[in-house]
């Protein structure tokens, strides 16, 4: 059995980043530069149906709070309301003269630094974009700087940028079992920023360029493949193939979008919706986000460029640095942006005063605004009122859960079959799918007439031996796909867990799916061996999950035990600390349908034993 759950999904990650890749480069080798527009149109129009558009367009305000003066320039201290009641907090540089000119504008968004704004780096390169004749716009970015989530828990700022990734686990989670992405917070805020932007009158609204590093620079590139009002684009460090990025660690959850990969929505893709603008790309030659991929997605866009006729547009910078915004990473975007906009080069970095995180704090504390944690509640209870009437049945609800993991599609081989292995009358089968993932299922058939007990072994623990012991039923446990003895998540950490259930979001295949998928196939193998007693099904943690699933799917399933079950996804919605297995989530269940719902629906064919809240406290019942 394949026990690198990781490699062996890897695979349909593979095969869909090939499938995209072939059909882009196939327009690119057309060189018709009608099929390149067609192509970027409707990219745009998939990348829209990612978005909620209509939350962007809700009004916002920005109020000045503060300002810090310095040489050549000001630091202007706001305060933006980009939803009802939700605050972000921003430093406006502004260089002397604006009163007389209008000037070009740069946005620069924040990669995932606990420090947000106040990193020294961005005050670097922000301050002296002010003193070259920019107005420089940066403000803290969800769960950063004033705006974290967690500002009691100044033990975890250690972690640094891996603080702020499992924050934005927190509410990107959420989003995902309500069917929505995350992103739509980070570009809601950049999108209202540019909206400010082209309010004021000092502003010259035919200049105003993007930047940011990491994950910054992703969430630039995003924001410019939706708003047009973005002329030129910088990102810095952020760049490669999901390919590549899925064989390391996958982003976090507003980068991997739901469903991006199946949908043919790679990386390079979002770039080519920036055509004909100038985008500029600065790689570090020793960044995680490796060089190769960087040179993979850039040949790719050199050819857009250029069938479009503007390859000038498109730049590669590649500079001898790891993840940093070095000077000389600096002297790249400040290069970039005055020969573009102001016309002139050669520019020298200048010393400006370092200010404190305090120095440059807009306040938004005292404001008791809410967190996307908040939003997302808000959502939830909007979402449960809007539920299809038809899923307060039965059938309704297997009829929905149908449609959120396509069962029928996965097509099983038996690879092995190893009746009485080590003559103990037990028989052992392995089975896989077109994709090569593999589950197991350990079977002793006393009577095939005889009722038959399952247990769903999610952490590879259970013995068949002492389950069947004594027994006068048949005896099957199923190991799903990726079971292992440390699947059962304690902590909030991005890890192993993490990175099978977003690589599973992102290519259109969700693992808990996948391990329903096969359950069920298991169900109807005992079937089609003729074992035609009443079965039930024991579970623990997600194996009790996928019990109460099946229980709902077949009806031959008399009865689901289940221990230490969720009692519902809404739960994790109460407690901002709340602990979750990614894996299992299926993407929009919350808009359909929820796990009391089924337990309510089954009634007597449901045993729970114990419960766990969102904290993973056992409840016994």
């Amino acid at each position: 059995m394949e026990n690198n759950s990781l490699k062996a999904y890897f695979r349909i990650i593979k095969g869909l980043a090939e499938k995209r890749k072939k059909e882009a480069l196939s327009i690119l080798d057309s060189n018709d530069e009608s099929l390149v527009k067609q192509r970027i149109q409707k990219l745009k129009t998939k990348y829209l149906s990612m978005l909620d558009t209509t939350l962007f367009e809700l009004p916002s305000k920005v109020v000045k709070v503060g300002e810090i003066k310095c040489g050549g320039y000001r630091i202007e201290k706001l305060v933006m309301e980009s939803l009802k009641n939700y605050y972000v907090p921003i430093n406006l540089y502004i260089p002397d003269g604006c009163s007389v000119d209008k000037k070009p504008a740069i946005l620069v968004n924040m990669g995932h630094y606990i420090e947000g704004k106040s990193l020294p780096e961005n005050q670097i390169m922000c301050a002296n974009l002010a003193l070259q004749g920019f107005i420089v716009l940066t403000f803290d970015a969800v769960c950063q700087g004033e705006r974290d989530m967690f500002p009691e828990r100044i033990d975890k700022h250690s972690k640094r940028d891996m603080w702020v990734v499992e924050q934005h686990m927190r509410f990107g989670n959420q989003c995902y079992l309500m069917g929505y992405n995350s992103i739509n917070y980070f570009l809601n805020d950049a999108k209202k920023a540019v909206d400010y932007l082209v309010s004021r009158q000092d502003v010259d609204t035919g200049k105003i360029g993007v930047t940011g590093q990491s994950g910054g620079g992703t969430v630039s590139y995003l924001l410019a493949a939706y708003d047009d009002r973005i002329k030129a684009v910088a990102p810095i460090q952020c760049i490669s193939t999901m390919e590549r990025i899925c064989k390391g660690d996958i982003g976090d959850s507003e980068q991997s979008m739901i469903n991006m990969l199946y949908e043919r929505f790679d990386i390079a893709d979002f770039l080519w919706m920036i055509p004909p603008r100038p985008l500029f790309i600065s790689a570090g030659i020793k960044d995680f986000f490796s060089i190769e991929g960087v040179r993979e997605v850039c040949h790719e866009l050199k050819k857009v460029y250029k069938l479009l006729g503007i390859e000038e547009n498109m730049e590669l910078c590649e500079i001898d640095v790891e993840h940093i915004i070095s000077k000389e990473v600096r002297n790249s975007i400040y290069l970039f942006f005055n020969r573009l906009f102001i016309g002139t080069g050669n520019i020298e970095e200048k010393d400006i005063t370092i200010f404190s995180h305090e120095q440059l704090s807009c306040g938004i504390a005292n404001l008791n605004g809410m967190t996307p944690l908040d939003c997302n509640k808000r959502m939830l209870e909007r979402l449960i009122l809007e539920r299809p009437k038809e899923n307060n049945t039965t059938e309704g609800v297997e009829k929905a859960l149908r449609q959120l993991i396509p069962l029928n599609e996965a097509v099983f081989e038996t690879v092995s079959d190893s009746p009485d292995k080590g003559h103990d009358g037990y028989r052992y089968l392995i089975f896989k799918d077109e994709y090569d993932l593999c589950f197991q299922v350990i079977m002793n058939a006393k009577d095939k007439d005889a009722d038959t007990v399952i247990y769903i072994d999610m952490e590879d623990s259970i013995d068949i031996k002492d389950k069947a012991s004594g027994c006068q039923s048949n005896t099957v446990v199923i190991k799903p796909f990726g079971s292992s003895n440390d699947s059962y998540k304690l902590s909030t950490e991005y890890d192993d867990e993490t990175r099978l259930a977003y690589q599973g979001i992102v290519s259109g295949r969700n693992i808990f799916g996948i391990r329903l998928g096969q359950v069920v196939y298991a169900l109807d193998f005992l079937s089609r061996e003729g074992i035609s007693g009443n079965i039930e099904i024991h579970g623990i943690r997600q194996g009790a999950l996928l019990g109460l699933f099946a229980c709902l799917l077949r009806k031959n399933v008399m009865k689901a035990h289940c221990e230490e079950l969720i009692s519902s996804f809404s739960s994790l919605f109460n407690n901002k600390n709340y602990l979750l297995n990614e894996t299992d989530i299926v993407p929009g269940i919350l808009k359909q349908f929820d796990i009391d719902m089924i337990i309510k629906m089954l009634g007597d064919r449901v045993n729970i034993i114990s419960y766990v809240d969102e904290m993973k406290r056992v409840i016994p019942v």
